[in-house]
């Protein structure tokens, strides 16, 4: 059964603010952490690293969990691919903006996420930290995957909105 032009348009429109909600709750955690971390705990952004300045707290000033990570990832390939899916070249503007904040939201998080809070595996006899990494990768192949998904679909509806703008 084919969807109505309208009910077509509202169910895009549904995705993206849903993909774009999660993926700006993903942007807002990464901009809170590096302003935050450069302003509040001088300038340390890794456990390696010391301050550049004085530090007013201590670093980390808090950790991003796996589970947020995944769980923005997981929302936005769930709204970014159908819409993507659905998006005729009349909506295909809403193709980049939702790339956009794939990027930011959930691949930078993620890798930011994946260096900065390794799971520490154990402490040797010396003191040396061993460390293998978080499952924060998860949300880097969520990312990577809704991309590629969304240029996949959408790019047939973007290529048709250029040609028709074009000619």
């Amino acid at each position: 059964m084919a969807l109505s032009a309208d009910a077509r348009a509202r169910w895009i429109a549904r995705f993206h603010a849903i993909g774009l909600a999660a993926c700006g709750v993903g942007a807002l955690v990464l901009l809170t952490y590096v302003v935050g971390s450069l302003a509040l705990t001088g300038g340390r952004m890794g456990r390696d690293l010391d301050p550049l300045y004085g530090q007013l707290l201590d670093w980390p000033l808090f950790q991003v969990p796996a589970w947020l990570v995944i769980a923005i990832g997981i929302v936005a390939f769930a709204a970014f691919v159908p819409m993507a899916a659905l998006v005729g070249p009349d909506q295909s503007h809403r193709i980049p903006s939702a790339f956009s904040f794939t990027v930011a939201g959930v691949v930078l998080l993620s890798l930011l996420s994946q260096f900065a809070f390794p799971t520490v595996v154990s402490v040797s006899a010396g003191g040396v930290v061993e460390t293998e990494p978080g499952l924060h990768w998860i949300g880097i192949v969520l990312g990577v995957a809704t991309i590629a998904a969304m240029l996949l679909l959408g790019g047939r509806a973007m290529t048709e909105h250029d040609r028709r703008r074009r000619g």
